[in-house]
């Protein structure tokens, strides 16, 4: 590192394990660009805790946080000063969402301020429907910061059409470890994958896989419905479901009642590869995000539906090609699935599509868009 380098800190809420890889590839590559970066992390809250991801492996410092308010709706601060003060950093990076109390700490009392504040993030309103005031003070205060980083294009487009600069807006292309994925799932043996179908009573050809929080935001019960939708049509369908969350016993009583269902706990690594490799098809109806990634690099589609939930990394999909969308209804959704499970040359020929998108995804090209971004924004501060 040397002595033009410059220092930018990022405040994580909490680490989950899906982000270890990619601070690592931040912190090498920044420092290849003499950026150093430094990541501050508080803990989760206990819905997020239930899924089973937190991490503290990949913060440089782990935050004291406190809650105000009830749930997701109340403010979260975190103990910075500290951090502040044996790092004095010329570039401080916070997640955008409206409960972050650093948002507002740093991005209201503007005049006079030395401190170079970004923001990083979805950039629109995702997943959860905002109302004209919530929306209004995001936009206000999102406004307010020197640099955005978004998670996609469509996200990057969306802050610029609140009044944010596009000059000023770096999109990332968000990322789950896909050169991980890739190793793991070429270590692995045809007869492995033999093996855990014949364990969980699986017929090739005619698996269902959901990877993600076993919660409420991802649909559970209208998955679970949809499961035996496809089994009354597709004779030896079963869905495998992989993940923590606070719905775990919904679906264990599913399994316990003998429905075409099956569930592995949560799944990392090696364990998610196998499981990736032994399915043929992900099944998502409501929320999709990083789970985009992981189904294009192992070569699997998506089958989803038209759901206002999804995160900005459902633009990676594309209807008929990489992903079935349906309309949210179950019948119709269930029947989506089997007509895919039924033509083996249109599943197979997706299964190829998906492979061949996949490849542009890695965190090593998020990481390196990353400092790229802190790069033309140190350039901009200093002109």
């Amino acid at each position: 590192m040397t002595r033009s380098s410059s220092t930018a800190l990022i405040v994580q809420g909490y680490i989950p394990k899906y982000r270890v890889e990619f601070f690592n590839q931040l912190r090498e590559r920044g420092a290849e660009r003499s950026i150093r970066a430094v990541v501050a992390a508080g803990s989760a809250n206990r819905s997020d805790r239930s899924r089973e991801d937190e991490t503290t492996s990949a913060a440089d410092y782990q935050l004291a946080t406190r809650r105000l308010g009830y749930g997701s709706k109340g403010l979260l601060i975190h103990s910075l000063n500290e951090v502040l003060i044996r790092e004095s950093p010329q570039f401080i990076i916070i997640e955008q969402a409206l409960k972050n109390w650093e948002m507002w700490r740093f991005l209201v009392p503007r005049h006079g301020k030395a401190l170079r504040v970004g923001l990083w993030g979805q950039g629109g309103n995702y997943s959860r429907p905002a109302n004209h005031l919530q929306q209004g003070l995001k936009s206000w205060l999102t406004n307010k910061a020197d640099w955005f980083f978004a998670y996609t294009e469509g996200g990057a487009g969306q802050v610029a059409r609140s009044g944010f600069p596009r000059k000023r807006i770096t999109a990332l292309q968000n990322s789950s470890d896909t050169v991980g994925l890739r190793a793991d799932t070429e270590g692995i043996a045809e007869w492995e994958v033999e093996a855990f179908r014949d364990r969980h009573g699986l017929v090739a050809g005619q698996v269902g896989l959901f990877l993600g929080g076993v919660d409420e935001r991802k649909g559970m019960p209208f998955l679970l419905e949809a499961a035996q939708a496809v089994a009354c049509r597709v004779r030896d369908f079963k869905l495998v479901v992989g993940g923590s969350g606070d719905q775990v016993p919904l679906v264990q009583d599913q399994v316990s009642m003998g429905a075409p269902v099956c569930y592995l706990g949560r799944v990392d690594g090696r364990e998610k590869a196998l499981a990736l490799a032994a399915a043929d098809i992900v099944m998502v109806p409501e929320w999709v995000g990083l789970v985009a990634v992981d189904a294009l690099c192992a070569g699997r589609p998506i089958a989803t539906t038209k759901h206002p939930s999804h995160s900005p990394e459902f633009e990676y999909l594309e209807d008929g090609v990489t992903a079935v969308v349906s309309e949210h209804e179950v019948t119709t959704y269930a029947a989506s699935i089997a007509s895919l499970i039924e033509d083996p040359q249109r599943l197979a020929r997706m299964k190829r599509d998906c492979g061949l998108r996949g490849s542009k995804f890695s965190v090593e090209s998020m990481a390196d868009n990353f400092v790229q971004g802190i790069l033309e924004w140190r350039d901009a501060t200093r002109r």
